[in-house]
């Protein structure tokens, strides 16, 4: 089974972590992938062009971080890092949502802070202000404990989030004023997973 990635997109590191953390990185090559060239042979293997996509052993081709995370949760017996839709598993789906919500918005914020000059005023405050809410949000979640607990994809997910911010995107300052989330990602980032996939900086 192969794991097209890139080292920098956090997308793809939530699947890299939980593939480690399942303990499945043994059944996986990783594959770093080119995105920006047009003829390269990744986007015959997926034509839409991003990461991570898993391509099994039979050849299946499947795409989206969501997707190819409940795949990965599938193969490990007994395995709930990633949960279903039972009436247990909406207030995990709810910090899931909003986890991949803020990662989502912080990675629009950073291509449209890129732009330099051409970038659009309106969609950096949009995006800053999603993202101080998300965050003032996740300290209340940290400082409840609901961050706390079984290892589960919010977990990885917002820890994938911050982890990039810190090297790529570091014009979002998501530490100031916010101790309890720090205390927890900075406890969580030690985890081997984490370290193995740390990105590159900018």
């Amino acid at each position: 089974m192969k794991l097209y990635y890139t080292p920098q997109s956090p997308y793809a590191r939530i699947a890299r972590v939980l593939a480690v953390e399942l303990g499945l990185d043994d059944r996986i090559a990783l594959v770093e992938a080119s995105l920006r060239n047009p003829e390269a042979d990744f986007l015959q293997i997926s034509p839409v062009g991003r990461v991570p996509v898993v391509e099994t052993d039979d050849g299946t081709v499947i795409g989206e971080s969501s997707v190819v995370c409940s795949y990965l949760n599938s193969l490990k017996p007994g395995a709930n890092v990633v949960p279903g839709f039972g009436p247990d598993d909406l207030p995990q789906q709810r910090l899931r949502s909003l986890a991949m919500g803020l990662m989502e918005g912080i990675v629009t914020w950073f291509r449209e802070a890129r732009r330099n000059d051409n970038a659009s005023e309106a969609v950096l405050q949009l995006e800053s202000l999603r993202a101080e809410r998300t965050l003032d949000l996740f300290e209340q979640e940290a400082a409840a404990g609901s961050l706390n607990g079984p290892l589960s994809i919010t977990q990885i997910t917002l820890a994938c989030t911050l982890g990039w911010c810190d090297v790529r995107h570091t014009g979002c300052d998501w530490r100031t004023g916010r101790p309890k989330l720090v205390t927890w990602f900075e406890e969580f980032e030690q985890r081997p997973s984490m370290q193995k996939t740390m990105p590159p900086s900018i």
